[in-house]
């Protein structure tokens, strides 16, 4: 909690990042503190800060736990179970938010800190890519647990598996049409959800890969001039 508090500190008073400073406006800065905040709430802070090799490999492990939790949470947790219900949409709704709140936080802040290399892209890459069908699977259970989907002939959601296939028609905004929410609560869960869809489709992962691509172009355009 104290390197977050620091940071923030740092941000605001233009010390941020400490390696080369630069002043921030303040639509960064209003931006950038409850991003800060929010990895004081993530189970990742957790994790050791050094060295990195140990670092890398809890954070590895970290998100495939939560990908593994959250199939187990939709496909074994009945959904008659009421306490279940809840602990489910309590896991769904928190991975999700540390999913998001993560991904931005590493794009705008954390980036800053040190500088961007193939292995850091390249990994990030990786993990975004599970984080998507985490943030699939996770609102997949909330829709599952919660109700408010109508079908074909007015049916409600029947399996995980098609609670799956309508999270990931909504994530993706293909949007077929053979399910819809009947309820404000579905409603709402789907405004929520296509945020999210549309923070790490159209923003987070094409900025890690148009930052992978323009580092390797950097790197033969460097090469190229060493040749002889």
């Amino acid at each position: 909690m104290r390197a977050e508090i620091d940071t923030i500190k740092d941000i605001w008073s233009d010390r941020f990042p400490r390696r080369s400073p630069r002043r921030h406006l303040l639509i960064e800065k209003l931006l950038f503190t409850p991003l800060v905040v929010s990895q004081i709430l993530s189970l990742s802070a957790l994790r050791p800060s050094k060295p990195d090799n140990i670092r890398h490999s809890w954070m590895d492990l970290y998100v495939l736990t939560w990908a593994v939790v959250l199939t187990v949470v939709l496909f074994a947790m009945p959904v008659s179970w009421h306490a279940g219900a809840v602990i489910a949409i309590i896991l769904s709704g928190y991975r999700i938010f540390d999913i998001i709140a993560y991904r931005l936080y590493f794009v705008f802040v954390k980036s800053q800190e040190k500088p961007w290399t193939l292995e850091i892209l390249r990994r990030s890459i990786l993990i975004v890519s599970i984080n998507f069908a985490e943030t699939t699977v996770a609102f997949a259970a909330v829709h599952w647990f919660l109700g408010g989907i109508s079908g074909p002939g007015g049916r409600s959601i029947e399996t995980p598996l098609a609670a799956i296939y309508y999270s990931l028609t909504t994530m993706t905004t293909l949007g077929y049409g053979d399910f819809f929410p009947a309820t404000d609560a579905g409603r709402t869960i789907v405004i929520v959800q296509l945020c999210a869809s549309l923070t790490l489709l159209l923003f987070v992962i094409p900025a890690l890969i148009s930052l992978f691509a323009s580092n390797i172009g950097d790197m033969d355009a460097h090469a190229a001039d060493n040749l002889p």
